[in-house]
């Protein structure tokens, strides 16, 4: 299997390759596909997002299983695919106010004093990313 992160949140992040000794063309299909989050295209294998995912609402881990055949009644294989999606921190932090005081701080405040803390909200999003796995093989 090829390692590679998304272009954007829905695109190519993976490829699945099989090979036929009886150089026949491969066709190739998601058997397990959780969600319905996974397409693949099925003359190169292109495994893509249908959709965004997000780390803080969807789960973390899927298994595919892809399925490579020569043709409609011939010989096929099939390959565990495990997809781990990693928080990916992209979003600004934004404060809960624009501006933050502290009134009657003494002069004799010493150095590194918690003077106030503000509080701020961020949303992340995530990329995919596929670990290597015992059943992966290298393109």
């Amino acid at each position: 299997m090829d390692r590679s992160r998304p272009r954007t949140s829905k695109g190519l992040f993976l490829v699945a390759l099989a090979l036929s000794f009886q150089k026949q063309p491969i066709s190739y299909s998601l058997l397990i596909n959780p969600s319905s989050l996974f397409s693949i295209q099925q003359d190169t294998g292109e495994i893509s997002l249908t959709r965004a995912v997000d780390y803080e609402s969807d789960q973390h881990r899927y298994l595919l299983l892809v399925r490579a055949g020569e043709g409609h009644d011939s010989l096929s294989s099939a390959a565990e695919v495990r997809v781990v999606i990693t928080d990916e921190n992209d979003c600004v932090p934004e404060f809960l106010q624009s501006i933050y005081s502290k009134d009657s701080i003494p002069e004799t405040v010493t150095t590194a004093t918690s003077l106030l803390q503000g509080e701020q909200t961020g949303i992340d999003l995530c990329v995919c990313d596929v670990p290597p796995g015992p059943s992966a093989a290298s393109r």
